[in-house]
C-alpha cells in the first residue's frame, strides 16, 4: 500500500467522517469564473470585481470571514494600493486547525512571457492564481455542508503575491 493510501485510510479512521467527493468540474466553472474578471492585479477593474465575488462567496458557506485590508506602496511606482486577504473559518473551536492557502491576484506584467512583445501586458492568471482559488472554493463549498469534526479548517486568500 503506497503512502497516500496509508495517509488517507488513518484519517478516516481518525477522524470518523464521511469523505465528500471533489467536483473537478465545479473548480473548473469557479477558475473560468474568475477568468471573466480579467487580470486582478492590485488596482484593476477585475481585482475590484474578484474580491466583491471572494466576500459574496465566502460570507455565506464559512463560520467565519475575516477581511483584511492593507494599504501598501506598490512597487514600482509612486502610488498607494489596497491588499485584501481574506480568511474563511471552520469549526472554531476545534484544539488543531489546518491551512490552506491560494493568492488570488495576478501579475500585472508578464514579464516571464517567451514572447518579448507580451512582456508589458498583465497575465489572465488561470494556472497561476485561479486554478489554486477554484480548489480553495469548491473545498469552501464541501466543508459548509460537511462540517469538519475534529479539526478547525482555515482558507486563507492572499493578496499581492504576484507583485514580487
Amino acid at each position: 500500500m503506497n503512502r497516500a493510501s496509508i495517509l488517507i485510510t488513518v484519517t478516516v479512521l481518525c477522524f470518523g467522517q464521511d469523505i465528500p467527493s471533489f467536483d473537478g468540474n465545479r473548480a473548473m466553472d469557479l477558475l473560468v469564473k474568475q477568468c471573466t474578471f480579467g487580470p486582478r492585479f492590485p488596482g484593476s477593474d477585475g481585482h475590484l470585481q474578484m474580491k466583491a465575488f471572494l466576500e459574496k462567496f465566502l460570507h455565506p458557506l464559512s463560520d467565519s470571514l475575516y477581511i483584511m485590508n492593507e494599504k501598501i506602496s506598490h512597487p514600482y511606482e509612486r502610488r498607494y494600493i489596497t491588499l485584501t486577504n481574506y480568511l474563511a473559518q471552520y469549526n472554531l473551536n476545534a484544539d488543531y486547525r489546518i491551512m490552506l492557502m491560494a493568492h488570488w491576484d495576478t501579475r500585472e506584467f508578464a514579464d516571464q512571457d517567451l514572447n518579448p512583445q507580451n512582456r508589458s501586458l498583465p497575465i489572465l492568471g488561470a494556472n497561476d492564481g485561479a486554478s489554486g482559488v477554484s480548489i480553495l472554493l469548491t473545498l469552501a463549498e464541501i466543508l459548509h455542508v460537511l462540517p469538519p469534526l475534529n479539526i478547525g479548517v482555515d482558507l486563507l486568500f492572499v493578496d499581492g503575491e504576484d507583485m514580487g
